[in-house]
């Protein structure tokens, strides 16, 4: 678990590893540089369990974070993880069971309630589960991975044999990383929920967004490229299209909400988004549809 001022939500995320069914793992959790306490609370937690392997050092960024782990681990199985979101507890027990009856997997993932900042629930993701359907998606969307990061488990020399991660790839190095350990085995989804991953304005998918899907783009055709495909085109200029046609949070997260059957979190945002935009035929059209249930 690369770690870096995440003083907000580190303890749920240490806590829902730490609280897992299966209990033989070593916990790596390296400290990036963190300038906001985070250091206090992960030393704390690490004199409580001798699980955790704590290492602190200055800030070096994601991806060399990441390598240092794969590098450090001990286990031939490696279990991601990210310092805003939650493991289910039995998600450790589910993967590892699935991955020791499947020798050819070697990246599982599984699906994710998206939450918000509060902790309140948006939405489901990664519902496709096979091998197939994955590694199409995959080479034929610039929607980017539909293995979630921090809900991966992997064999550690199938992603050792592939040189890791790749700087040049950040912020989208887990798309990039999975594009060229398929020539190693499978990837798959557990058709579970398996995370709470957090959606929030510091996330890169939140801050970083144009340019993760830049570098999506350059990723999936280098792939098509290396298969002797033609390259995708950028069609609808989707580098720069809001998600979804959302042109703020709220929105999006009202609808998403409501859509999942979330109905007390799409009220949240709709009430926000009265709020945010009263005068806006996109308000009152959320507005009503969350008062109707539909």
């Amino acid at each position: 678990m690369p770690v870096y001022n995440a003083k907000q939500y580190i303890g749920e995320a240490v806590e829902s590893i730490l609280n897992q069914t299966f209990t033989d793992f070593e916990f790596i959790i390296i400290n990036d540089g963190s300038t906001d306490g985070t250091l206090d609370m992960l030393e704390a937690y690490a004199e409580q369990d001798t699980r955790i392997r704590l290492i602190n050092r200055e800030n070096k960024g994601l991806v060399e974070t990441l390598n240092e782990g794969l590098a450090l681990a001990k286990a031939p199985l490696i279990a991601r993880m990210d310092a805003d979101d939650i493991a289910l507890p039995d998600r450790f027990e589910k993967q590892y069971a699935y991955m020791q009856r499947h020798p050819d997997v070697v990246v599982l993932g599984g699906r994710c309630i998206a939450i918000d900042a509060d902790g309140d629930p948006l939405t489901q993701w990664n519902k496709l589960t096979s091998s197939d359907a994955i590694q199409n998606q995959h080479l034929n969307s610039l929607s980017g991975s539909v293995i979630a990061h921090p809900a991966m488990m992997y064999r550690a020399n199938s992603v050792l044999s592939i040189g890791g991660y790749r700087k040049a790839a950040y912020p989208a190095e887990d798309l990039d990383m999975l594009l060229r350990v398929a020539d190693e085995g499978l990837l798959e989804n557990l058709d579970e929920v398996v995370l709470k991953y957090r959606v929030h304005v510091a996330s890169i998918c939140a801050s970083d967004k144009s340019r993760q899907n830049k570098k999506v783009f350059e990723i999936v055709n280098s792939a098509r490229k290396r298969k002797g495909l033609e390259p995708l085109l950028d069609i609808v200029d989707p580098l720069t299209k809001p998600i979804e046609g959302f042109n703020n949070d709220a929105l999006k997260y009202g609808w998403w909400a409501l859509n999942a059957c979330y109905k007390k979190t799409a009220w949240k945002y709709a009430r926000r988004q009265v709020l945010h935009a009263p005068f806006s035929l996109d308000t009152w059209r959320l507005f009503l549809c969350v008062l109707r249930g539909h």
